[in-house]
């Protein structure tokens, strides 16, 4: 039906519809197959088989047995200081941190202002950056945190091996995504150590380039071009400098 109310409205004589997912993927991905886990303003994962069966998760949050993407961190974020204030969890450089963030005087502040929704969404949201922050100067809940999410991200890996058949490929798992922008090395070491425990050929990594990159490897790979390295070398000649991204240790 997309595709239809596509054709009819652009004069474009082909027309590939993918969910997202696949996107980012490609945006990553040097082989035919693999596995993705993306993890942004919310969490969604998919793979291609060696066959070339495609999958995609729902992906339509805790309905869909999600957790991981930036509303349940920044979600998170706000229980653990709540609990820190009122006696229920430990103590943590979070709690100033957010306050300040989020421009309120203190935590009945905080609760106030949220059960009112005056802090809208997307402020809450920009929360996130500080709990990666807050880990590399070693604040023991923040660290919990992103050791929570990496494994979270670890098992959504394992059960798209094990659903595509991957489990005797090596193969790549690629992680797109803001949250995997985050500063530090606990997150993505947490994934490694998750996924390679019980897969250990597989490779765990990050995209040298943002998801739309991936949009264009679907529409070349539709038109049958490969992916040569010339091909890549005239991409990444013209590509622009937004669309690379450099990660932050």
């Amino acid at each position: 039906a997309l595709k239809e109310g596509i054709s009819q409205v652009l004069p474009i004589r082909r027309i590939l519809v993918k969910n997202d997912v696949m996107a980012a993927l490609k945006s990553g991905l040097t082989r035919p197959y693999g596995i993705v886990v993306v993890s942004g303003t919310g969490i969604n994962a998919g793979g291609i088989s060696r066959e070339g069966r495609e999958y995609v998760m729902p992906g339509v949050g805790r309905i869909s047995g999600d957790w991981g993407g930036g509303v349940d961190i920044s979600a998170e974020m706000i229980r653990v200081i709540v609990r820190a204030w009122d006696g229920r969890g430990d103590q943590t450089i979070l709690s100033g941190m957010v306050l300040d963030a989020l421009k309120t005087q203190s935590i009945p502040d905080l609760i106030t202002k949220i059960y009112h929704n005056e802090i809208s969404f997307q402020s809450i949201l920009t929360i996130v950056p500080l709990l990666f922050e807050a880990s590399k100067q070693g604040d023991a809940v923040a660290c919990r945190i992103i050791s929570a999410v990496g494994e979270e991200v670890g098992v959504t890996a394992r059960a798209l091996i094990r659903k595509l058949d991957l489990e005797d490929s090596a193969c790549e798992v690629i992680l797109p995504g803001s949250i995997f922008k985050g500063e530090g090395t606990l997150l993505i070491e947490t994934i490694t150590k998750n996924i390679n425990e019980e897969f250990p050929a597989m490779e765990i990594k990050r995209p040298s380039h943002e998801p739309v990159v991936g949009s264009l490897w679907l529409a070349l790979e539709e038109m049958g071009v490969q992916r040569t390295n010339a091909v890549l070398h005239n991409m990444e000649r013209t590509m622009p400098g937004e669309l690379v991204i450099k990660y932050r240790s």
